[in-house]
């Protein structure tokens, strides 16, 4: 960490990436192998300097935040949505239930507004009443929908608020960012170290740069539900709540903000495919797809004889790359499989697991006879049915972007 240095050069050479910066001392260059550029929503002349593009669009609605603590009986379990109510006409407001009796309540605002604290109260006990209630933070904000056209670019991957920024209904701008962070680390770790090519880095681009355009796309509808740019749009959402005030049927087209959920790497180039669990595109709003290749396996609690107590799945991927041997499975073969990459590859025998086959298999996970390959972002790279050495050797090399793999 080196505070008080700006960004003004990125070099990048066959070897590494120079990053110079003025400091209060003078110029200061600094050499690493590979960048990350996270330098949030103001990384404009990062991405200048990388030569990528930021398409997109900035809204000019304003919206008014502000987190009150106070007793309200009855509105601590689900958000609250208001479509134009006498109070706040023409626009919409959002009140969000957190932890110890604190409430985000969320305006729609015109340009102009009263900003001072007695119109602020006067907005507040419009909503919760004549009680007391203490400000914990408030302010406004604007925002902007835009991709970066690259996620990477020669030694340098891009991540965050600089790669990508999105309405902020349904929270996937910062949750976004950890996953880009997650994938970057064990690509980066894992190229470091020599157990996986520097081509392993070009899939951080396929993979997020994706994982970002689902996030533009859902949060770009929301924000025309929530905030209606033209006349066709108001009459949907007209429609759309008329519809669902009379039919409960229809109250799922009410489209209150897709919360954030792990992005399913199914059409990956680190995914080997499995004709058997095909992803059939997105879920229903508060659903995930079943198990299989590109999904976030489900966090089942296991045993493992090697460790004393519980642990679950996830943290015992995160070690390396797992394959997980279904009761049936060739464990033998999967063993010697792991022999044909440099990578840390552990084998887990479900079949020693005999406390935890029952939560595997309600999980979906480990039918009789499957080899499941799990990266270590606890991601399923392949499910492989009776799969000899070969081809599970050939899922490894795949999921690490080896040279050869099919």
């Amino acid at each position: 960490m080196r505070w008080g240095h700006r960004v003004t050069g990125l070099a990048q050479d066959a070897a590494g990436v120079t990053v110079t910066c003025a400091t209060a001392a003078g110029p200061a260059m600094l050499r690493a192998d590979y960048a990350v550029a996270c330098a949030g929503a103001h990384g404009a002349d990062i991405r200048r300097m990388l030569g990528v593009r930021f398409a997109g669009q900035a809204f000019g609605d304003l919206f008014l935040i502000c987190d009150i603590r106070t007793d309200l009986p009855g509105w601590a379990r689900e958000r609250r949505f208001y479509f134009d109510p006498p109070w706040n006409p023409g626009r919409q407001v959002l009140i969000h239930p957190c932890p110890d009796s604190t409430y985000r309540i969320d305006w729609q605002v015109p340009a102009g507004f009263d900003e001072s604290a007695g119109a602020r109260d006067t907005r507040i006990r419009k909503i919760i009443g004549d009680r007391p209630y203490q400000v914990m933070w408030s302010s406004v904000y604007k925002f902007s929908s835009r991709v970066a056209d690259r996620m990477a670019t020669g030694r340098v991957l891009l991540a965050g608020d600089l790669a990508h920024q999105f309405s902020p209904f349904g929270a996937r701008g910062l949750n976004s960012g950890v996953q880009d962070a997650e994938n970057a680390a064990w690509k980066l770790a894992f190229v470091l170290r020599g157990w996986a090519p520097d081509a392993l880095l070009a899939s951080y681009h396929a993979e997020r740069h994706a994982a970002a355009c689902e996030n533009l796309e859902v949060t770009s509808a929301t924000m025309r539900f929530l905030v209606p740019g033209t006349d066709a749009e108001r009459r949907h959402r007209l429609a759309t709540l008329d519809r669902a005030a009379a039919d409960p049927a229809a109250r799922a087209a009410v489209d209150s903000g897709r919360l954030a959920e792990p992005f399913w790497y199914s059409t990956s180039p680190l995914t080997t495919p499995d004709p058997a669990r095909p992803v059939r595109g997105r879920p229903p709003r508060g659903a995930v797809p079943p198990p299989g290749p590109g999904i976030l396996v489900p966090d089942v609690a296991i045993f493992s004889a090697e460790r004393a107590g519980a642990r679950t799945l996830r943290a015992v991927a995160r070690e390396g790359f797992l394959l997980l041997c279904a009761s049936g499975a060739d464990v033998a073969a999967a063993r010697r499989a792991t022999a044909a990459v440099a990578a840390p590859v552990r084998v887990l025998d479900a079949a020693g697991l005999p406390d935890c086959g029952a939560g595997l298999a309600g999980a979906g996970l480990a039918g009789r006879g499957e080899v499941w390959v799990i990266r270590p972002d606890a991601h399923a790279a392949a499910v492989l049915h009776d799969p000899g050495e070969a081809e599970i050797a050939a899922a490894l090399r795949r999921a690490l972007g080896l040279a050869g793999a099919p």
